[in-house]
């Protein structure tokens, strides 16, 4: 009797949940370069001051940067088992912080009220679900590199753009 249905691994729940955020991240062209370089330094920011002050650096700058904000949402997101994909599989995940107010789940303040252990396993979560990030927006920023998007938007922004001169 063969399974229809395996549940996938979370690796591959990762990945799953990254791809999405880097294409949610990839619709804003202008603020996705900015975010593919944040996101290739940040797991250094994590290991060399830790979660709590890598994560309050983008809680200062998250009204100055679309980038900075999409970032402290997706790893809050996951931290917090937060927005993830309807699937059942997501259902035997299990965040590693919980937030002392769940009406108003808040990342800092799940960072700040948790033990010691909990704070542990989220740092090293985020830098696992942080290389999938850097992964998929480093290929997904060369591909639109190499293939830009044309058509009608491309020749709205530039009208004389496809035209040949004699």
């Amino acid at each position: 009797m063969e399974r229809k249905y395996l549940h996938r691994t979370l690796d591959q729940l990762r990945a799953d949940y990254a791809w999405g955020c880097v294409e949610n991240a990839a619709r804003d062209k202008i603020a996705f370069g900015d975010y593919v370089s944040l996101v290739r330094q940040f797991p250094a920011d994590i290991q060399t001051a830790g979660l709590g002050q890598s994560t309050a650096f983008l809680f200062s700058k998250e009204n100055k940067s679309p980038a900075h904000s999409l970032l402290k949402s997706h790893i809050g997101n996951w931290l917090l088992g937060r927005e993830l994909p309807g699937d059942d599989d997501f259902l035997y995940y299990d965040a590693p912080l919980t937030c002392p107010n769940p009406s108003t789940p808040d990342l800092m303040q799940a960072i700040r009220g948790c033990s010691g252990r909990a704070y542990l396993r989220a740092s090293v979560e985020a830098l696992k679900i942080l290389a999938y990030l850097k992964r998929f927006a480093k290929g997904k920023q060369a591909l639109d590199e190499r293939y830009p998007v044309t058509g009608v938007a491309s020749e709205a922004a530039d009208p004389g753009a496809g035209e040949v001169v004699s």
